[in-house]
């Protein structure tokens, strides 16, 4: 999976039993974060493009193509059980919470 992966913010993430609230941005309108890369946004033949929130806060894609952005192609959420597994080198900063 890595370095493929790609972080969507927070907005776009369901929380469980929350309803994303109306004029929010759908998922291909908003920018990931993609690590050497920048913002990245996801390409509109992607199906999560029109969808109003994600099951994950990380997305592996398969390609990169750069025409007026730089769009991911092929992507998927995944968990972060997975990250954990299959990508790379861990560092954890428990004093921030974060992995």
């Amino acid at each position: 999976l890595y370095p493929n992966v790609l972080v969507a913010p927070r907005s776009v993430v369901s929380a469980s039993g929350s309803v994303q609230k109306k004029g929010d941005k759908k998922v291909g309108e908003c920018a990931f974060q993609s690590r050497g890369k920048g913002e990245v946004y996801l390409h509109p033949s992607t199906i999560a493009y029109d969808q109003e929130c994600l099951d994950s806060r990380y997305c592996c894609y398969h390609e990169i193509v750069k025409t007026s952005k730089i769009f991911a192609r092929d992507t998927t959420t995944v968990s972060p059980f997975a990250l954990l597994l299959f990508g790379g080198a861990l560092q954890v900063y428990q004093t921030n919470g974060i992995c």
